[in-house]
């Protein structure tokens, strides 16, 4: 046997892609002269691979990066790619955004296996939950000053504020225009 195959006794065991040709001989003996040589030629086609590659968990923008895996049934490597709000080195895929995040799964082949039909897999990131820190304000009285309230975001997001009763806002800036309660909201 040539090609991409072996063979033991009359058992031809194909190894890969490719052509393979078998050659029958026979040497002959004390009654008959060896026959010619007889090739019989077979063309190996490539094999089809599949691709195993389970759901991803829901994600939360701020989650830690994290690994997917899939594999061929060549046992091939299979590569990934992302598209939406995130990226992706080797196999570990970060979180860059909210949104919709598909992570592809694929194998090109070689010069035994065809290239698998590539596998999609998609998350809604949902969006990360932020707190706002605000201090309690001290008692004014009517006349005072204006004066600067401070809030933060857990986001690093910038606060902004409104005002309800007897003030208006300016920014974060509070001028007092009469008696009675006041609520600054950040």
């Amino acid at each position: 046997v040539s090609g991409p195959a072996t063979i033991a006794g009359d058992v031809v065991t194909i190894t890969g892609a490719g052509p393979v040709t078998v050659t029958a001989s026979q040497a002959g003996d004390d009654n008959y002269e060896a026959a010619p040589d007889v090739d019989q030629t077979v063309d190996v086609a490539k094999a089809d691979q599949v691709i195993d590659f389970g759901p991803l968990p829901p994600k939360t923008f701020g989650d830690p990066p994290f690994v997917v895996a899939a594999t061929a049934s060549s046992g091939l490597p299979v590569g990934f790619s992302v598209s939406g709000p995130a990226t992706i080195a080797g196999d570990v895929v970060t979180i860059t955004g909210a949104g919709l995040v598909t992570v592809t799964a694929s194998q090109s082949g070689d010069t035994n296996y065809n290239a698998a039909v590539p596998v999609d897999r998609t998350i809604d990131v949902a969006q990360a939950g932020q707190t706002i820190t605000f201090d309690p304000l001290p008692a004014r009285t009517f006349g005072d000053p204006p004066f600067t309230v401070v809030a933060t975001a857990s986001s690093g997001l910038p606060v902004l504020f409104s005002v309800g009763g007897p003030a208006t806002i300016a920014g974060d800036v509070v001028t007092i225009t009469g008696a009675g309660l006041v609520t600054v909201t950040a």
